[in-house]
């Protein structure tokens, strides 16, 4: 039974880890987040969701009162609520792009190099109580090539050769009228369809061990004061 129980658990706890979504929320076209002080999402952000791992599917929740409200800025065209706007879409491509680090190199030039690949943005949407949402993406995939020579200057930059942008509009077809037009920040702490870290399954696994032992320990001790 304590050996079932113990299976049961470490799956849901690696189910879990895969389950999580990664974050998104609003910004304006400066990279200024879009705050409202009344709003009722984590930090008072307007705007606030996240995307499930696997690409499957994302909500986000427009909470702007208008009595707190942005008065200046791209912010300011976000459509108030009386209450909460959510939106939840089906399928929304994620892309994942290398990060590249240009850095001094030999003989005075620069150099390009690979960071690793890095959930950079996504493209996407839905419409929902007669606004439409919807989720952009464009950029290049990293470094030119592996020996690629970069300009000046020689301080370290990281480089982020993508855009994104995301758009809130009403209507349809030629009566469309778009609302807001910004940027959105996206969490890249996490990778889609990431597995668990070894340390950390490890870590899982250790403690699964621990609590079997235990387990087994009381059960003998049971036992023996049943046989008394």
């Amino acid at each position: 039974m304590y050996a079932t129980r113990l299976i049961t658990l470490l799956g849901l706890a690696v189910l879990a880890q895969s389950a999580l979504a990664n974050t998104i929320w609003l910004k304006d076209n400066l990279g200024t987040v879009c705050i409202n002080t009344g709003s009722s999402n984590p930090g008072g952000i307007i705007g606030y969701g996240g995307i499930n791992r696997d690409g499957s599917g994302f909500t986000l929740t427009i909470s702007n009162p208008a009595a707190t409200k942005p008065t200046t800025g791209d912010c300011a065209n976000i459509p108030t609520t009386t209450t909460n706007l959510v939106f939840t879409g089906g399928n929304v491509v994620q892309n994942v792009v290398p990060i590249t680090l240009i850095k001094a190199g030999t003989g005075g030039n620069n150099e390009c190099l690979d960071q690793g690949l890095n959930l950079s943005g996504v493209t996407g949407g839905a419409t929902q109580a007669g606004f439409t949402l919807a989720f952009s993406f464009a950029g290049a995939a990293g470094c030119p090539h592996p020996n690629y020579q970069a300009p000046n200057p020689v301080v370290p930059t990281f480089q982020a050769p993508f855009q994104r942008t995301v758009s809130i509009s009403t209507g349809t077809g030629f009566f469309a009228t778009t609302l807001f037009n910004g940027t959105y920040h996206i969490s890249t702490q996490t990778l889609p369809n990431q597995i668990p870290e070894p340390n950390t399954t490890l870590l899982m696994l250790a403690g699964a061990l621990g609590m079997a032992g235990l387990g087994l320990r009381r059960r003998r001790n049971g036992m023996r004061q049943h046989a008394r």
